[in-house]
């Protein structure tokens, strides 16, 4: 039995709804087709938009996946986020547009964990290592928390209702803002 596994899919910004995704999907279904690939997997978030090309591709969903993760060193992981949303924000048009105007800093208090802090300010993100007297936005919340909010598509508003996050301080475009650097999904 050999598997084709699809993964990592992104089309730039400008070139969104015009059919690439669908295309190359179509064509990477082609070729495991005539190398004889018995299946064919795809990992993706359910939530994402592009979900709808892969099921009118016959793809459909047969398990949601549960992650376990142990963070040894969270300043790394938290370093790493915000080189990730600067590097991402350099190749998408929707999030330069979106976060165009707004300029605004972000404290996570974790608890026993310490506190992690960024801000975004001149169309970059900039990890600080002292928090703001005056924070634009405050939360507290634990690690496993932020890092579910931060790797995958789960929404600020949802961790808020069931208690896992609580806003200090925050306006609610602030939060709109926010949920969408952290989820990554910059439409509407």
């Amino acid at each position: 039995m050999k598997t084709l596994g699809v993964l990592a899919v992104c089309t730039s910004s400008e070139y969104r709804n015009r059919g690439v995704a669908t295309s190359l999907l179509k064509q990477a279904m082609a070729f495991a087709d005539k190398a004889g690939f018995s299946n064919t997997s795809l990992y993706t978030a359910t939530l994402l938009p592009v979900h709808r090309i892969y099921e009118r591709q016959g793809f459909r969903d047969i398990e949601k996946t549960t992650r376990y993760i142990k963070h040894l060193d969270y300043d790394f992981v938290f370093r790493r986020w915000v080189m990730w949303c600067n590097r991402y924000l350099k190749h998408s048009n929707i999030a330069q547009k979106t976060l165009q105007g707004w300029n605004g800093s972000v404290v996570f208090d974790l608890g026993s964990k310490g506190v992690k802090a960024f801000r975004f300010r001149n169309g970059r993100f900039q990890r600080l290592t002292k928090p703001p007297q005056l924070a634009d936005i405050f939360i507290v919340t634990s690690v496993e928390t932020l890092t579910r909010l931060m790797s995958e598509v789960s929404f600020l508003g949802d961790a808020i209702k069931t208690g896992q996050v609580q806003v200090k301080r925050g306006s609610e475009s602030d939060l709109k803002i926010l949920n969408k650097i952290l989820v990554g999904i910059w439409g509407e």
